[in-house]
């Protein structure tokens, strides 16, 4: 019994034997200029047979490995991240970590470490973090030479995002001009530079400034315990007391007769809800 398949290009296809073989004269299959599927022979291993299989995307098998990684430069998800740390070369590490939510719902950013305001900026993290999975490799430099310049083997910058119990990504950051901005995941083969957009550089900058709450004070309702005013060389000074009956009034300190003073409270409330324009 002979089976006979086609295959693209200009050599007509000869005969397969039941095993998979062609006869003897019958040549390789060849794709003709303008395929994009190519017919190969495979073999699997501990198998006496051949098998003749299409291709669809050939080009894959001439590429380099370096060609074949993921095209984004880092690949993760914005809601997978649970801890997030820029570290400069020079500057203290600055860190925040998400902390445990409830129901399924992540918790809010905390800024670690000794800071006068420790909430995070939850749009600003979010929109950091969006932004660095969203990077595309653009370039992937492996010329020795042109590697050394990149500025990888002593980075400027590295971001570590950490995803739980997944892996973690740690991108180094090296050179940056105005149309690119060179960087390798930790791990990777040294021998290459990944270009990506130069947006990189400047989220590599970003620190406690950026990504702290907006509140200029870290104050709740009903937060404070004292506040001084001065204006004009004179002071004045309010108290928050507890009452008897369990309520709290503002009164000025002093102040025999713990007069409520209704001006402390409109001033507590407006100096909790004053937010940094930038």
């Amino acid at each position: 019994m002979e089976a006979r398949t086609s295959c693209p290009g200009p050599h007509p296809p000869g005969p397969l034997t039941p095993g998979g073989g062609r006869h003897p004269g019958a040549g390789a299959p060849r794709p003709g200029p303008y395929t994009r599927h190519e017919l190969r022979f495979f073999l699997r291993e501990g198998e006496p047979s051949a098998y003749l299989g299409e291709i669809p995307r050939p080009h894959a098998l001439r590429l380099a490995p370096e060609a074949l990684r993921e095209e984004r430069l880092a690949p993760f998800s914005p809601y997978e991240a649970t801890f997030l740390s820029i570290r400069r070369d020079g500057v203290a590490p600055f860190t925040l970590r998400r902390e445990g939510g409830t129901g399924g719902t992540p918790g809010p950013w905390r800024i670690e470490g000794e800071f006068p305001v420790r909430e995070a900026d939850e749009t600003a993290v979010r929109d950091f973090l969006a932004a660095l999975a969203g990077l595309a490799v653009g370039e992937v430099v492996s010329d020795a030479r042109a590697v050394r310049r990149t500025g990888l083997g002593r980075p400027a910058a590295t971001i570590r995002i950490e995803r739980g119990a997944l892996p973690a990504r740690e991108i180094l950051v090296g050179e940056a001009d105005a149309e690119r901005c060179f960087a390798r995941l930790s791990g990777e083969d040294e021998g290459i530079a990944l270009a990506t957009d130069p947006a990189l550089a400047a989220l590599a900058r970003r620190g406690y400034l950026d990504l702290r709450a907006k509140e200029i004070l870290d104050l709740a309702w009903d937060g404070g315990t004292a506040i001084s005013l001065t204006r004009g060389g004179r002071e004045d000074s309010y108290e928050k007391i507890s009452r008897p009956d369990e309520t709290r009034r503002w009164i000025l300190r002093g102040d025999a007769e713990q007069t409520h003073r209704p001006a402390a409270l409109a001033l507590e409330r407006a100096l909790a809800s004053l937010q940094a324009a930038s």
